[in-house]
């Protein structure tokens, strides 16, 4: 029984730091995760991982939407893909939201 109970406690104590490091990511520092984001999308983009890249650099726009540089490089990276017209929408959007 005892062993089972520290079983128990140490898989809380595990949840519990995955879940505040989740929160403090999320919620407080979402400037950190956008980060993170744009970073996996520049070094998929810089794999050629085009189609990749675009989600996480979609990701980094929703995260940080005054960021001029992301849709910058979504742009890119939906042109690299073949996508023209989002690449262009991306482009247009940028320059209304931000001008």
């Amino acid at each position: 029984m005892k062993y089972i109970l520290k079983i128990f406690l140490i898989v809380l104590l595990v949840v519990a730091i995955i879940g505040a490091a989740c929160w403090f990511f999320l919620v407080q520092r979402p400037d950190l995760t956008m980060s993170v984001f744009a970073y996996w999308g520049d070094h998929f983009y810089d794999a050629g991982r085009y189609n990749r890249a675009v989600s996480l650099y979609e990701t980094a726009c929703r995260l940080d939407p005054q960021n001029a540089n992301l849709p910058v490089r979504l742009a890119q990276a939906y042109i690299n893909s073949g996508n023209y017209t989002k690449a262009e929408y991306t482009l247009v959007s940028a320059i209304t939201n931000n001008p």
